[in-house]
Order: C-alpha cells, then sequence, then structure tokens
C-alpha cells in the first residue's frame, strides 16, 4: 500500500519541489498545504502516514498541526532555517533537516520514520524527555533512543524542559543533566517532577562527581562521560520493569 506523505510548506515553489521528490520515489502526496487551516482539512479528509511540516507559515507556525500529529502517533519531519532551540515545544523530538533540503536525505528520513518499531508502555509509545545543552552530545543521545524505538523530545535546559511538561504533553521518563543554562538546572528540574509526579522515573547526569548524592535522593544518577547505547539500554530495563 502506497505511504501517503502531508507536506505543509507556505513557499509554494518550495512545497511542489518537495511533493514531485517524494512522488518520483513512489509516494504519495496529501498536499502541500500552505497554512494550517489547509493542512488540518487534509488530515481529516485524507489521512496521512508521515509529514513533513515547515514550522513557520507567514503569520502562523505549524504548532497545531504538530500536536494533531502527535496526537494521532503520526510521525513528522520537521524542515527549517532555524535550530531546533528556536522550536515550539510541539516540534521538540522530532527529526529535523536544514533547507535547503536534499531529497535523498528526506526520503530517507520519512522512510526511517515509517519503519521505526516503537518502544511500547501499556501499548503506547514510550516518551523520553532528553534535557542536555551539549548540542552534539544531545544529539547522540537522541539518535541511540530513537534507534531503540523510543520517542524523543529534546530540551536544551531546564527551563524548556519544565515548559514542554506543563504544557501537558505527556512524558514517561526525563534523563537530564545537572548543569544547564538558565534558571533551574537539572536538579531543581528533578525536584519539581518528583512534585508533580512522583512516580516518573527520572535519570540525572553529570561530569561532577560531587552532584551524585544530590542526584541520587531524586533520580538515578549517571556519571558523565558514558556510552548514548548504554543508556538507551537502561532506559529501556527501567520501562520494562514498568510495564
Amino acid at each position: 500500500m502506497t505511504k501517503r506523505v502531508l507536506v505543509v510548506e507556505d513557499d509554494v515553489l518550495v512545497g511542489l519541489d518537495i511533493a514531485q521528490q517524494l512522488t518520483d520515489v513512489g509516494l504519495e502526496v496529501v498536499g502541500p498545504a500552505i497554512s494550517v487551516a489547509r493542512a488540518l482539512r487534509l488530515m481529516g479528509e485524507r489521512g496521512c502516514d508521515v509529514a513533513v511540516l515547515d514550522v513557520n507559515l507567514g503569520s502562523e507556525t505549524a504548532e497545531p498541526i504538530a500536536l494533531e500529529l502527535r496526537a494521532r502517533r503520526t510521525p513528522f519531519v520537521v524542515v527549517s532555517g532555524y535550530s531546533s532551540e528556536q522550536h515550539p515545544p510541539s516540534f521538540h523530538g522530532a527529526p529535523q533537516l536544514s533547507k535547503p533540503v536534499r531529497p535523498e536525505e528526506l526520503v530517507a528520513m520519512l522512510r526511517k520514520c515509517m519503519h521505526r518499531p516503537l518502544q511500547q508502555l501499556r501499548g503506547r509509545p514510550v516518551h523520553i524527555l532528553l534535557v542536555e545543552d551539549e548540542w552534539f552530545l544531545r544529539m547522540e543521545v537522541a539518535e541511540a533512543l530513537r534507534r531503540a524505538g523510543f520517542q524523543v523530545i529534546e530540551a536544551p535546559n531546564a527551563d524548556a524542559a519544565m515548559e514542554f511538561i506543563n504544557s501537558g504533553d505527556r512524558i514517561d521518563l526525563v534523563f537530564t543533566d545537572v548543569w544547564t543554562p538558565g534558571v533551574l538546572n537539572g536538579l531543581a528540574l528533578a525536584e519539581r517532577i518528583r512534585a508533580k509526579f512522583p512516580m516518573m522515573p527520572v535519570i540525572i547526569t553529570s561530569s561532577n562527581k560531587k552532584a551524585g548524592d544530590a542526584a541520587s535522593r531524586l533520580g538515578r544518577f549517571v556519571p558523565k562521560p558514558y556510552e548514548p547505547t548504554g543508556i538507551a539500554n537502561m532506559i529501556a530495563q527501567i520501562v520494562g520493569s514498568s510495564l
């Protein structure tokens, strides 16, 4: 069965170009849609298996579309000229490609999204909130978790993580660094999570071994440096014990 790809892009020429690239490899394109209203209408009328989202659509953002896709458990790829730190929380964790997009990279990313097996918790995907201000390390850990089948929401600091948690989106486990820029650090974030969600697993990491005692009172402590695949295996064991 041909997979349907929703394309959301406010630049008409770019949208048509992406649509042609996807059609050329045998995918069925839904759209392109240049607005939130049009994209939501297409989703309701035709549905989709995966989506390509531009973040900024003229005077609005594609955040309502991202929220609807998450509610439907439909994967999406973000195509943007901005860094992930500048995106609204609903885009965090989604794979991103920078404009201009190379066709082969986009197709490979979409196929990966559609065929990735998801870790399940009580019949639904497991959502991990990853909090790390070191971009390259965060990227490595996020990729290891996604390869293991987890849904990953990335936050560059504890403040952004708390904002995402307060938005009400589902989180099953938090993995946070202790030292992140902003008002909150990882320990303060863990304290707030403990107060709000006492049963939520929290893993805290730091290169400062002195932080281990405080971290161990709030969750599981993992010293840096660590292997990203080891973190993925650890989380799989924690989640498995909750099934």
